[in-house]
């Protein structure tokens, strides 16, 4: 996401040329830039730290944690009974509540 400044629109045609698959579009006081690779996202943030441009940077989707609930277990099931069951399911464990 890239603050806007007095020269975005400069910013941006050099952007488009430089990454015309990139899709931008206008959310409060910043503009956010979606890259369609993660080589091409690191390409945008390398481009915006030369320029020292304000900006900040929210993870690609593929790169964030999955997240699950589930529902319909019995209450004595505990927690490492669980996990253990994950674990052989092949997904990758984070932190249960006990």
């Amino acid at each position: 996401m890239l603050r806007f400044t007095e020269n975005y629109s400069l910013i941006l045609q050099d952007l488009k040329s430089a990454h015309p698959t990139a899709e931008k579009s206008y959310v409060g006081e910043y503009l956010k830039i979606t890259a369609e690779t993660d080589e091409r996202h690191w390409e945008i943030t390398q481009i915006f730290t030369d320029e020292n441009l304000e900006y900040f940077v929210i993870q690609p989707i593929n790169n964030r944690p999955l997240k699950l609930v589930i529902k319909g277990l019995p209450v004595t099931a505990k927690s490492d009974e669980i996990k253990n069951d994950l674990t052989e399911k092949g997904i990758k464990g984070g932190r249960l509540p006990s």
